[in-house]
């Protein structure tokens, strides 16, 4: 996730959203969080001060389809504290993302790859990249004869380093 901010407040905003909802995902009990005083709060993290429910205004994001279900599920789960923040995502490809960030149209974008040193000064603000998801890359072949292929970590950084070609 990449991201260029509006507002002053709008990528804290979204940072303490990431963390909230990893907060909440790694959580056991999907219920409510402990607070440092031992209730039972659902509007605030285990040891912060942040009262989550308090939060309003608007964010939108744009971008890679990959992360999507990942930004949709985390987002309901933000907004059940029950606060006056909406915040929407869209997907549409990286590229497009990018392209909504750098016109002003989105606060944040969903991306798989950076954007390039020389396309930067045409986004407004700092670009700050989350990484947020992952995914597992895998090796194609196609070798006659090959039905089981087993490549060590140097031979695969050489593949992916481009030199090995063949």
């Amino acid at each position: 996730m990449i991201t260029s901010p509006k507002r002053t407040l709008t990528w804290l905003v979204a940072v303490v959203a990431v963390f909230a909802l990893l907060g909440t995902a790694c959580s056991d009990d999907k219920s409510s969080t402990s607070t440092d005083n031992g209730s039972t709060d659902n509007t605030s993290a285990a040891g912060s001060d942040i009262d989550y429910a308090s939060l309003s205004g608007t964010l939108t994001g744009s971008g890679a389809t990959f992360p999507k279900p990942f930004y949709e599920e985390a987002i309901t789960e933000f907004m059940a504290v029950g606060s006056d923040l909406q915040v929407t995502y869209a997907g549409g490809g990286s590229g497009q993302g990018k392209t909504d960030l750098q016109d002003g149209v989105v606060d944040w974008a969903g991306s798989d790859s950076l954007i390039k040193d020389e396309d930067l000064s045409k986004f407004q603000g700092t670009v700050l990249y989350f990484p947020t998801v992952a995914a597992p890359i895998t090796v194609s072949y196609n070798l006659s004869g090959v039905d089981k292929l087993q490549l060590t970590p140097d031979t695969l950084a050489k593949i992916f380093q481009l030199d090995i070609t063949t």
